[in-house]
């Protein structure tokens, strides 16, 4: 693994890594750099947006940022801030999607702290899809959850991912999200520079994206079974 890491054994690159987000540019500002590392080294990404498949402006600007990325995508419609009151419908997508990608990793908002509602409901969601995508003959385990920071900070995170060559990739990508980045004011390009920094200052390298780790509870007979296993 070329990436440094607080511990490669949460992180192993190429792999095939699914990321599940509120809105689309939360990938690029989330993890965008390590999606565009783990394509580099020949992984497999697929980007989950619950909102805005609805919106063509959006949808297009995600499609040409995740192809900077290196990574395939789907979008939904769901209504943004609607995501707990439909939690329901949410995780089962996520738990189909789960079963039918089968990927080792999976990144996605912390619930915790966030200050971003449909960021905590997303997360939430996940954790719990990830558990729930265990069962039945098409079972699938994954090796972990990954928690992004997208604007807020994690107060301490277990894996850094190096992403010094993938660093002007990343604001291409995120110039492609032009309907948010013009909101902003070009605060998201400041936010990723100087987030970037830090935590690469931190890992020991130029630029770094940071997560928390979390297991996923194995759940049923999941042991009696090879579910998820190639």
């Amino acid at each position: 693994m070329n990436t440094p890491s607080a511990d490669n054994r949460l992180l192993l690159v190429p792999s095939k890594i699914l990321t599940v987000f509120a809105h689309a540019d939360d990938e690029v500002i989330g993890c965008g750099g390590t999606l565009k590392a783990n394509f580099n080294r020949g992984g497999t990404n697929l980007v989950l947006c619950l909102t805005g498949g609805d919106n063509i402006t959006r949808a297009k600007e995600l499609a040409d940022a995740t192809s900077m990325l290196g990574a395939d995508y789907n979008i939904k419609s769901f209504a943004e801030g609607a995501l707990g009151t439909t939690h329901g419908e949410v995780t089962d997508i996520v738990v189909q999607t789960i079963r039918e990608f089968r990927p080792e990793y999976i990144i996605t908002h912390r619930p915790e702290d966030d200050y971003h509602q449909d960021h905590q409901d997303t997360g939430h969601l996940v954790l719990h899809a990830a558990k729930k995508a265990q069962a039945g003959t098409q079972g699938h385990f994954a090796n972990g959850v990954l928690l992004t920071e997208t604007h807020s900070m994690h107060p301490d995170f277990h894996v850094a991912v190096d992403i010094s060559n993938e660093y002007e990739t990343v604001l291409a990508a995120l110039q492609a999200h032009a309907s948010q980045h013009a909101k902003g004011s070009g605060y998201y390009s400041d936010l990723i520079k100087a987030k970037t920094a830090l935590r690469g200052l931190q890992a020991g390298c130029e630029r770094a994206e940071a997560f928390q780790f979390r297991p996923i509870g194995i759940t049923g007979a999941f042991h009696r079974r090879n579910y998820g296993r190639k």
